[in-house]
């Protein structure tokens, strides 16, 4: 009778091990997903952020590189001139 009742006793013991064993990992399992979730927002926040910030960046390239503007800073800002005569020296 007592090998019977140990046995029992055992079996209900590693039973109980063994649920709460999977209970805890389930739980794990859920943080760890809670975890990469909220990263994975915080990520495409910045990812939108940096692509606004990137057009912005390439309108600006896009202003600063025309010929007009070019033209502009140059007889403003450094004070150039467009040349009147352009001489050419052939080389022989």
């Amino acid at each position: 009778m007592k090998s019977k009742k140990s046995r029992q006793i055992v079996l209900f013991f590693t039973l109980y091990v063994t649920i709460g064993s999977l209970a805890l990992f389930s739980l794990c399992m859920d943080i760890a997903t809670f975890k990469i979730s909220y990263n994975l927002g915080k990520l495409k926040k910045e990812m939108e952020h940096l692509s606004k910030e990137n057009k912005k960046m390439e309108f600006q390239i896009w202003t600063l590189t025309s010929p007009d503007q070019i033209y502009l800073r140059a007889t403003t800002e450094l004070g150039m001139e467009r040349p009147v005569k352009i001489d050419y020296i052939k080389i022989p």
